[in-house]
């Protein structure tokens, strides 16, 4: 699916993760199986039922998120079946300020050192499209999906990522035509 978060070079540490995926049609998905397509099928016909969103992340955890370019170490598989909270959106918000701000930390830290390690000129941080935490906030929260039907969960809360940055947190928007991740790895 083309969109801008998921064309950011994200770092494979300590670093926010973001990737949208389209919750396509059941009649265009050929290759799921009958399970899954009633799954869609259910979802769509009724977004707003909490327990249909939570059951199809596990779908597009295993199965989209899992074969996009992301980084080789990270294990999937803690997301899978993980407890799912609806959070309303400015909890979302405050939650992901805090998720960038240590994100923003490694970022800063890791171009400095390239930078001095190999020499690099200033330029080549202009060559790259690295990830700017400004705008994927901007796009995650008000221009991917579609603000009258779009709903919040996590797994964490920033008390728990105070005191257990291991539990990889992650916010899921979805609104019934796509499906978005964004989460912190360490």
């Amino acid at each position: 699916m083309n969109n801008e978060l998921n064309a950011f070079l994200y770092f494979n540490y300590d670093v926010i993760w973001c990737k949208v995926f389209e919750i396509r049609p059941v009649e265009e998905i050929s290759e799921t199986d009958e399970r899954t397509n009633e799954l869609i099928r259910s979802y769509r016909a009724n977004p707003s039922n909490d327990e249909l969103a939570m059951r199809l992340f596990d779908v597009f955890i295993e199965g989209a998120l899992g074969t996009v370019h992301t980084p080789e170490d990270f294990n999937y598989d803690l997301l899978l079946g993980t407890e799912w909270r609806h959070i309303p959106q400015p909890e979302a918000e405050s939650f992901t300020d805090l998720l960038i701000t240590e994100s923003e930390k490694t970022h800063t830290h890791y171009l400095e050192e390239h930078e001095t390690i190999n020499n690099d000129p200033l330029e080549w941080k202009a060559s790259n499209k690295w990830v700017d935490y400004s705008q994927v906030k901007e796009l995650f929260f008000g221009k991917t999906f579609n603000a009258e039907s779009v709903q919040f969960y996590t797994n964490s809360s920033p008390a728990d990522f105070e005191t257990n940055r291991y539990e990889y947190p992650c916010i899921i928007a979805i609104d019934g035509n796509q499906i978005g991740f964004l989460w912190f790895m360490t």
